[in-house]
């Protein structure tokens, strides 16, 4: 990656003249390569003075000494006076083969920020954090990767492919994972936005994938999201329809209305007689479930009673009469 940093230098020769033999400039001690075999000698011998000629790139290249060539651009990065870490003599000053970032200072984004370098893709997952909370110099695709800039859209690096995606266990919902997720703790989940959640609730709340129906859950067929609400979960605003039997499972008087004190003796069977449909009135009574004598519902206050036309007697209902059949009397 090329990196416009400098102007180009001078480019003469450095030969002797006047027919002399060429100088071997390797003799001083400071070898002559690449594009600098090709500088005029008075360009760093200004008049002829070779004494204290500098031997370092930022000593002849700060432009403060009578060397004639060019200086730091007010434009370059940030970086030490080292040069030679990132240009060389064998190609042009303005070509940059590689940065040696140990000699660049500040911030990454100060130089790759789409003017000096090549900044963040714009597949780049959006973030506040600095490039080198993830990345490194040494091996800028191996990711050391800090989620806590991270604000949204998880799915654009988790997607399977670029980094881990929804495993196959996964509940099923939309990618929006940052609703029920967080980056600091990424499991377990204590908080799931529902509204991400796609389809039944019994598809995830089945035992296994999330919790399941309680052991002392009421009977019944009918999806979670008839009685409950995502918003509160309690009080259940309940529909009969579905429960085909246990009414006494909440209706004990404790979690749900139970029998009043009027009600005639029976046991807790409530479905025998009651409807989820119509409570009230009873039409029709299982006499299976009834507790002690005819007589003590059939008193003309609970239930009807001997009518005016019925013989005298001190018996028991059931001594004559059937619940399956109450005519004719045996």
């Amino acid at each position: 990656m090329a990196l416009v940093l400098l102007a180009a230098p001078t480019v003469v020769h450095a030969v002797a003249t006047n027919g002399a033999p060429p100088f071997d400039h390797f003799t001083t001690g400071f070898e002559l390569d690449g594009l600098h075999r090709n500088v005029d000698c008075e360009s760093c011998h200004v008049r002829g003075v070779f004494k204290g000629t500098p031997r370092t790139c930022a000593r002849c290249h700060d432009g403060s000494n009578r060397v004639a060539n060019s200086a730091k651009s007010p434009r370059h990065m940030l970086a030490t006076a080292v040069c030679e870490a990132c240009h060389t003599t064998m190609m042009s000053w303005n070509t940059v083969p590689v940065v040696d970032h140990e000699e660049v200072f500040g911030a990454c984004q100060s130089c790759h920020n789409g003017t000096y370098a090549n900044p963040k893709p714009v597949n780049h997952p959006p973030t506040s954090d600095d490039c080198e909370q993830c990345h490194n110099t040494y091996s800028w695709t191996t990711i050391a990767f800090n989620h806590e800039g991270i604000v949204d859209n998880c799915v654009r690096c988790h997607n399977g492919s670029t980094a881990t995606g929804k495993g196959p266990k996964h509940i099923l919902s939309d990618n929006v994972c940052e609703d029920c997720h967080t980056t600091s703790f990424w499991v377990p989940v204590t908080v799931v936005d529902h509204a991400h959640v796609i389809g039944s609730c019994s598809s995830c709340h089945n035992g296994t994938i999330a919790t399941g129906k309680p052991p002392n859950h009421l009977p019944t067929t009918a999806e979670c999201n008839e009685c409950h609400s995502t918003l509160a979960w309690k009080p259940a605003l309940f529909d009969h329809a579905g429960i085909v039997s246990g009414c006494a499972q909440c209706h004990d008087g404790v979690r749900a209305t139970g029998k009043n004190a009027n009600h005639i003796p029976t046991d807790m069977v409530c479905e025998a007689c009651h409807s989820t449909v119509t409570f009230k009135p009873v039409v029709t009574v299982d006499h299976a479930h009834v507790l002690g004598t005819c007589s003590s519902c059939h008193n003309g206050t609970r239930a009807t009673g001997m009518n005016v036309g019925h013989v005298p007697t001190m018996a028991e209902c059931n001594e004559c009469h059937s619940t399956l059949a109450w005519k004719p009397a045996l």
